[in-house]
């Protein structure tokens, strides 16, 4: 265990671009839940043999040293200050573990879990605690990307820009995350859906923010168990680019366990990493496991997206805290563990051999910083079985020296409740806290959350424990509990901590609590907290007014301050501010100064910095805000809607997607497309589209060639003129493939539970193609020949499938149709219709379509197909009404 540092180079593969997912707010909620309950099948290979104790002489042998029972000496003073107290996500179908998940972001709470089918998803105005959108399936998502998921969700915001992400697998030993980005901060808006393979199943996926990459750990499973993650080129997902940069990265495996994931270090907080920082990943080692000392490990994850070769990971750096004993479950694996106070209820999962999500890192500027957590036996007993406690760190670095343990502690103010699956961070101020779940001979499965202020006692939680959510009685849906649980702090006042787990309800098989509170509120604390104008417009000008609103955090009236008004670093004015603000008061200030803001597409970085002489926290005490001169005509690409990456013909339906991108309303706008050299096809679209709004054309693509096809699209002339911002009018060349060799046909699903695979094979059971449908993938097109005949086979790729299946031919006969499967292929021998030279159709009526305001002059436009086998010239339509 005493080897030196090495680096291992990556492997290098890329991630690829799914498509647009419309406005959450706009899609229709999925909350249909199969009736079936699917295990979570992967558990029996990566859970099935406990963790080895080769070493009987390990350290500790009477207990954990760093737990002190304080539970005589608590305090009891208002260490915690609530301010919501919210009922989360539950599953009525029941699955198990829920794997409860959230962040918080600029004005809202998204919160996920398992779902009996993929994943539960949820938001809430953070301001005022009411859900927003949601509860509703992820399926309903992912479905307009043509795909689906199976859940272990991870949602994260990246507070430097302003994005939200949200994370899943997408298929049962499929070796494939998918990942969408929200195109702002407002979680119901619109996203961009990528998806990127992986070596082997991706088993417990955890997602990180860094400065110059997404970070992903996983227990990947590949011949066995393997300790890896993956690097995720951000610039290229923030930027929307067709395809990202993927370095998989692979640790060594502790030879004594089975389950191999580690943890990452996740950006909060305003100031990013220093300048070359690399990622951190951090491991825990039990001197139980195979001898040596119970330490952490620290491995760097150096990324550079131009040269692969430059890149890899090192380690492990060690630090050795003060010996603990991980091993509190008994031997019959990791999920027989905790003990709960009903007679035969099942001993719940604690997890013990895994820092626990996530490892929060900031940058103080003098120091950096990082939390971590995992169980520990504090307990006599060595060995099977024990009392579960949380081991807490903070590791600090300074400069360019190594990390060290700044403070370490496990929390056990009392030894007759077991407390697990933390989590921990901290806050602006140094504050931190820790939530975790407890249960007791006496205690149902809670949710409790306690902490420390930066001025208490180095190593000790002194806040009083307190009870989120209690539990109302034994869990008996298994022994599977969390598997993680998450605790982050607001990135807009960054104070405020939000904390979301698993807890027992007395009504249901489990429930999420989500909880959002405050470590001691500051006596003087003065803070600028929004800009009320102006705000970015079009109609910006010389002599804006400045309005800002200043909060009271502070614990007494504040008086006799001032504030400043700087533009891009440029100080404007610095004013005395008349008057009191009362305590959780606000201000509204309007500045006798005034700005000028003339430049159109001109970023403005506009800081308001309020001065308090008693100010007790100062890092709050400047706001930043970007305001910008809009343009006022500027239309710009979005992306193609349905058009699939495989098409069968030489033409298909699809779609183009675009937005206003100026400050005031897009009325007409003409969008240029083709499909390789052929010349422009130029839209030209009027309406009526608010600023930032989007909009999508439907068009018909002729002369696609067999093999790689590409689509271009660019968009001019907003309300007809020049567009202001040409830098946003095109976008990279859509890739996808054509091919002509025949017919077609349509696999169509409606899925109530389960995953359906399907194959086409030949009459002498050659397999030509393969796929599956569920309730995220619901449609796919299979290349075929005319005038042949096929085994087609069905069947449950997991679980029993129900629901609604037909396979369709090119003219929309159903050749088969089904609406339940298990795991036992069913063949079905189809032929596809012979083609003639000649056979045109009408298939689709595009306008005029129902709504007011209709006339007695509406243009006709009618869809036709050429179903033939030759080209067709002077072709008459008619139709009547």
């Amino acid at each position: 265990m005493d080897d030196p540092p090495k680096a291992y180079p990556p492997a290098v593969s890329k991630g690829e671009f799914l498509g647009e997912i419309p406005a959450l707010r706009s899609l229709k909620q999925r909350t249909d839940v199969p009736t079936e309950v699917p295990a979570k099948l992967a558990q029996k290979r990566n859970y099935f043999f406990a963790n080895k104790i080769n070493n009987p002489d390990s350290e500790p042998q009477n207990g954990d040293p760093l737990a002190t029972p304080t539970a005589e000496n608590r305090e009891s003073g208002p260490e915690v200050t609530m301010i919501h107290n919210l009922e989360g996500l539950r599953d009525p179908g029941g699955i198990t573990p829920p794997d409860p998940t959230g962040d918080i972001g600029k004005n809202h709470y998204l919160q996920m879990t398992n779902a009996s089918g993929g994943s539960w998803i949820q938001v809430w105005d953070k301001t005022t605690g009411q859900s927003v959108y949601g509860p509703t399936l992820s399926s309903g998502i992912w479905s307009q990307v043509n795909t689906g998921s199976i859940g272990d969700p991870i949602v994260q915001y990246d507070h430097e820009a302003e994005r939200w992400l949200i994370m899943e697998l997408q298929g049962v030993f499929t070796n494939e995350l998918l990942l969408a980005i929200s195109d702002d901060s407002d979680p119901t808006g619109s996203w961009k859906a990528y998806r990127f393979q992986t070596q082997g199943f991706g088993d417990y996926p955890k997602l990180y923010v860094w400065n110059n990459a997404y970070f992903i750990t996983v227990n990947e499973i590949t011949s066995g168990n393997e300790c890896s993650g993956y690097a995720l080129e951000r610039e290229a997902i923030l930027n929307g680019e067709p395809f990202f940069d993927l370095y998989r990265f692979v640790m060594p495996n502790y030879e004594a366990i089975a389950y191999q994931p580690a943890t990452g270090a996740d950006w909060e907080g305003a100031t990013p990493p220093p300048p070359g920082s690399p990622g951190y990943i951090f491991r825990v080692y039990d001197d139980g496991w195979d001898g040596g000392q119970d330490h952490l490990q620290i491995w760097e994850v150096n990324v550079d997206w131009d040269d692969a070769s430059a890149s890899s990971i090192t380690g492990p750096e060690k630090v050795f805290p003060a010996p603990f004993e991980t091993r509190v479950c008994f031997g019959g694996g990791l999920f027989d563990c905790i003990e709960q106070p009903d007679a035969g209820a099942p001993r719940l999962t604690a997890l013990e051999n895994i820092i626990m999500y996530r490892a929060p890192y900031r940058n103080f500027g003098t120091h950096e910083s990082v939390v971590l957590n995992h169980v520990s036996d504090v307990s006599s007993q060595v060995g099977d079985g024990g009392d579960a406690a949380v081991r807490w760190y903070e590791l600090r670095k300074v400069g360019a020296g190594n990390w060290q343990i700044h403070q370490q502690g496990t929390y056990a103010p009392d030894l007759q409740t077991n407390r697990f699956m933390g989590t921990i961070c901290t806050d602006e101020a140094g504050n931190i806290a820790l939530g975790y779940s407890g249960v007791g001979p006496t205690v149902f499965p809670g949710l409790y959350l306690t902490g420390r202020r930066v001025t208490d006692p180095i190593g000790e939680m002194p806040v009083e424990e307190y009870t989120l959510a209690p539990g109302a009685k034994s869990h008996t849906y298994g022994n599977r509990w969390g598997d993680y649980s998450n605790m982050s702090v607001d990135p807009e006042d960054g104070r405020t901590f939000w904390f979301t787990g698993e807890y027992q309800p007395a009504n249901a098989n489990w429930g999420t609590r989500i909880g959002a509170f405050k470590l001691q509120v500051d006596t003087f604390d003065l803070k600028p907290i929004a800009l009320l104008s102006p705000q970015s417009s079009a109609l910006l000008t010389n002599g804006e007014s400045v309005k800002v609103k200043i909060l009271n955090g502070g614990l007494v009236t504040a008086e006799n301050f001032s504030v400043s008004l700087l533009v891009n670093g440029n100080l404007i004015a610095t004013e005395s501010v008349p008057g009191q603000i009362a305590p959780g008061q606000s201000l509204d200030y309007i500045f006798a100064a005034t700005v000028d803001m003339p430049v159109v597409g001109f970023d403005y970085q506009v800081n308001i910095i309020t001065h308090y002489q008693p100010d007790q926290f100062t890092r709050n005490d400047t706001l930043k805000t970007l305001v910008q001169k809009l343009t006022s005509n500027d239309v710009a690409p979005v992306g193609r809607y349905n058009l699939p990456g495989l098409v069968c013909g030489s033409e298909t339906d699809f779609g183009i997607i675009f937005k206003n991108a100026s400050g005031l309303p897009l009325t007409s706008a003409k969008i240029h497309w083709r499909i390789n050299n052929q010349p422009f096809n130029i839209y030209e679209w009027t309406g009526n589209l608010p600023p930032g709004a989007k909009d999508t054309i439907d068009l018909h693509a002729t002369g696609i060639k067999d093999g790689l096809n590409g689509l271009k699209i660019f968009t001019t002339d907003p309300n007809g003129v020049p567009d202001e911002r040409t830098s946003n009018d095109s976008l990279s060349a859509i890739k996808f493939i054509g091919n002509l060799d025949g017919t077609y046909l349509t696999a169509e699903a409606e899925t109530t539970s389960g995953v359906l695979g399907w194959e086409l094979r030949s009459q002498t059971d050659v397999l030509l193609a393969l796929g599956e449908l569920s309730a995220g993938q619901n449609f796919s097109l299979i290349c075929s020949d005319d005038a042949t005949c096929y085994k087609f086979y069905l069947k449950a790729n997991s679980f029993n499938w129900q629901g609604h299946f037909r396979l369709l031919d090119i003219y929309g006969n159903v050749l088969v149709e089904a609406t339940e499967a298990n795991a036992d292929p069913q063949l079905y021998n189809i032929c596809t219709p012979a083609r003639v030279n000649v056979d045109l159709g009408a298939f689709g009526l595009s306008s005029p379509v129902s709504g007011p305001g209709l006339s007695s002059t509406e243009p006709v436009t009618i869809r036709f197909r050429n179903f033939g086998l030759t080209p067709q010239t002077g072709i008459e339509l008619s139709y009547r009404l």
